[in-house]
Parts: structure tokens; C-alpha cells; sequence
């Protein structure tokens, strides 16, 4: 795959697994599932519930193509970007659970909690799982570079090592430390994806990425993606064995049954789904006209602000009455299409006098604060600079 044709690919990919998301969210947020059949249904929830581990799948994707190339040039800048990206994605999951406040869709408590990370928010949790992640993902870049695929695929069984020996053992934590304790470990079967196990998520983005999308793909990436490719179909096949495939599917469209207990199968599900929609997107990116490419791959580049914007159309547009799928798949498109020409709108406020401009590059500034207080205080040079030193070394 050439460069254009590459770079192309990306965006289709990056503006249709954040279009998948959307339209979960939407399924979701109108509460449609109590308006279709039971064999519509699990169809149905068998797509949409991919969305949120094809979304850290991506993220991985993009952390090997910005984040390691980035690495090796300025790993201060690196730091510096990566906090500046954590503190706009809090931002946005803030601005999400203030609207959700101003709806009518939680109270004051939970709100207050949201902020304090010990509460979820409508449609907004993404944003607080990469907020978190972009703090993590310099230590997984720097796993990276120092040992190569192999480091960071013996850090991902080390991670269902831990699952298998001591998490799924331990009962959730009390109070609201159960919510904590499920989005950063998976304990108590309260919350899934957790951070620690999107990791792998992360990992097989980044596994995804230096086999199709960088410039020069490695071997051990390509041998390493197609090991992952044939651990994820064994595995599923191994459950399908078990428990049909309506008991898979089952098993994947009930939020109880293997997401919130991070159950490996929603894991190795989801690393497979993203692999169909990154084939969509490579078919997508040859077949479309130019005149449906162009938006799509302008709105593929800004999936923060598509992500956003779309779910704050969800939270602020009130429920519309379906009564038929063709109702359903008509508001599902009226969605799809105000977020997308919302994006468009937003690219033009990024101007270089801009607000959104402004308001980034005072964020950038607190981060680059941020880092020099900690060096100053050593605190950075023990918690990043030494470990990514001796990751390099």
C-alpha cells in the first residue's frame, strides 16, 4: 500500500469506527432495543457493542504511527503533547456530563462524581478512559521501541496472566471505590472495558498499525498481526464450540455477561471486528467517489471533535418517538449526518486566531508548566525522563 493510498485508508478507518460509535450511542441513548425483535436485536447489538474496543483498537493504531515516531525525535515534546491530549479529552468528558447535568439525564451528585472520576457519565466514558490511557501510553511506547513487538506482546499475557491469577478473584471494591476499582483493574465485574485490560486493546492497535499503516511495516509486526488475527479466531471458535454461535453472540450483545467481567472473548471479538472495518475501509477508500471521500477523510482526521459533537447532539436533542426500523435507521442517519456537517463547521474555527486555537494552545502551555515543575522537582525525571532512558537504552 502506497502513502496516499494509506493515509486514505486511515481516515476511512478512523471516520468509520467513530460513525459505528455514534450510531451505538444512538441505539443506545433512545433506548431502541426495547423496540426490536429478539433476533434483531442481537444483530444488532452484535455490531454496535464493537464500537468501544474498535475505538482503543484505533487509538493503538495511532499511537504507533504519531506516538513512536515521535519517541524517538523529542520524547519532552512527547510527554508535553500527550498530557495536553489527556487534559482535553478530561475536558470533553466534562463538557459531556455538564450538558447530561443541564438535560436532565444525571443530578448534581452524580455529576460531582463524574468529575471526581468515581461515576460514570451518559455517553461520555470514552473520553475518561483515553484521558487516562494518554498518561499511560508513553510508558507502552517506550516497552515499544526498547524491545520490539515481542516486549509489548509478552506485557499483553502478562495482563490476562493477572486476570487468570488474582483479578477476577477479587470482589469489588466498597462504596465508591467499586466504580475505581473496576475502570482501572476490572475488579468486581462492576465496568469493562477496564484500563488495564484495553491495554491489549491498545497493543493489538498498535500490532494493527506497524503492520498495515506506517511506512515501513516490520516483519515481526506482520508476523505478530497475523498471530494475533489466528489467536482471536482459534478463541472464538473455541467458545462458539462451547456456547454456539447465538451463545456468542448472546454473550457479546449483554453488557453483564462478558464486557463487565472483561471475559477475554469481548476482547478477541473486538480485535476482529476492527480488522473488518479496517478491510471496509481499504475497500471504501478505492471504490467511493471523490466526492463522498473528501468530506468522509476531512471528518476521519478530527475524530475528537466528530466523537464530541455528535454526542452532544444525542444529549441535547430529545428523544424522537420510532415506532418501526425504518424509523430507528432514518434517526440513526439524521444523527450521523448533523455530527458530520457539525464537524465540517468546527474545522473552519481552526484558524490560528481562532478560539478553539487559543484555548488549545493555553492547555499546551499548562502542560509544558506542568513538566518543568515536575523537573524541577524531580518528579518527572523519576516517573517518566529515567524510566524512558533506560526503555531507550
Amino acid at each position: 500500500m502506497d502513502r496516499s493510498n494509506r493515509i486514505l485508508s486511515l481516515d476511512i478507518l478512523r471516520f468509520l469506527t467513530v460513525t459505528f460509535a455514534l450510531v451505538s450511542h444512538t441505539v443506545l441513548h433512545y433506548d431502541f432495543e426495547d423496540l426490536m425483535s429478539e433476533n434483531v436485536y442481537l444483530v444488532v447489538k452484535s455490531v454496535t457493542r464493537t464500537a468501544t474496543p474498535a475505538l482503543l483498537v484505533l487509538f493503538g493504531i495511532m499511537a504507533e504511527i504519531v506516538y513512536t515516531r515521535k519517541f524517538h525525535r523529542d520524547r519532552r515534546g512527547l510527554s508535553i503533547a500527550l498530557i495536553n491530549r489527556a487534559i482535553v479529552c478530561y475536558l470533553c468528558f466534562v463538557l459531556l456530563a455538564l450538558v447530561a447535568l443541564i438535560v436532565g439525564e444525571i443530578g448534581v451528585a452524580r455529576f460531582v462524581g463524574a468529575l471526581a472520576l468515581v461515576k460514570t457519565a451518559p455517553l461520555a466514558n470514552i473520553f475518561k478512559m483515553y484521558a487516562l490511557l494518554l498518561l499511560l501510553i508513553i510508558f507502552l511506547v517506550a516497552l515499544r521501541v526498547r524491545f520490539g513487538m515481542w516486549g509489548i506482546w509478552s506485557f499483553a499475557a502478562a495482563i490476562w496472566l493477572a486476570d487468570w491469577a488474582v483479578l477476577r478473584h477479587v470482589e469489588a471494591l466498597p462504596g465508591h471505590l467499586d466504580h475505581v476499582g473496576g475502570l482501572l483493574f476490572g475488579i468486581g465485574d462492576v465496568w469493562g472495558p477496564s484500563i488495564l485490560h484495553a491495554l491489549f486493546l491498545v497493543i493489538a492497535g498498535i500490532t494493527f498499525g506497524n503492520a498495515l499503516y506506517v511506512r515501513q511495516p516490520s516483519g515481526a509486526g506482520r508476523v505478530a498481526l497475523a498471530l494475533l488475527i489466528a489467536i482471536c479466531l482459534g478463541g472464538l471458535g473455541a467458545f462458539m464450540a462451547e456456547h454456539g454461535l447465538r451463545g456468542v453472540l448472546h454473550r457479546i450483545s449483554d453488557y453483564d455477561a462478558w464486557r463487565a467481567s472483561n471475559h477475554i472473548g469481548y476482547y478477541l471479538y473486538g480485535v476482529l471486528s476492527l480488522g473488518v472495518i479496517a478491510l471496509l475501509a481499504e475497500v471504501l477508500s478505492r471504490v467511493l467517489p471523490r466526492a463522498i471521500l473528501q468530506p468522509a477523510t476531512q471528518i476521519g482526521a478530527q475524530t475528537l471533535p466528530y466523537f464530541l459533537l455528535g454526542n452532544l447532539v444525542l444529549l441535547a436533542v430529545p428523544a424522537y418517538p420510532a415506532t418501526t426500523g425504518w424509523m430507528i435507521a432514518a434517526i440513526c442517519v439524521v444523527e450521523i449526518l448533523a455530527a458530520c456537517i457539525l464537524t465540517l463547521a468546527w474545522s473552519r474555527l481552526l484558524a490560528p486566531t481562532s478560539p478553539v486555537v487559543t484555548l488549545n494552545r493555553q492547555l499546551r502551555l499548562f502542560a509544558e508548566r506542568f513538566v518543568e515543575i515536575g523537573s524541577r522537582t524531580r518528579l518527572v525525571e523519576w516517573v517518566v525522563i529515567r524510566p524512558l532512558r533506560s526503555a531507550a537504552a
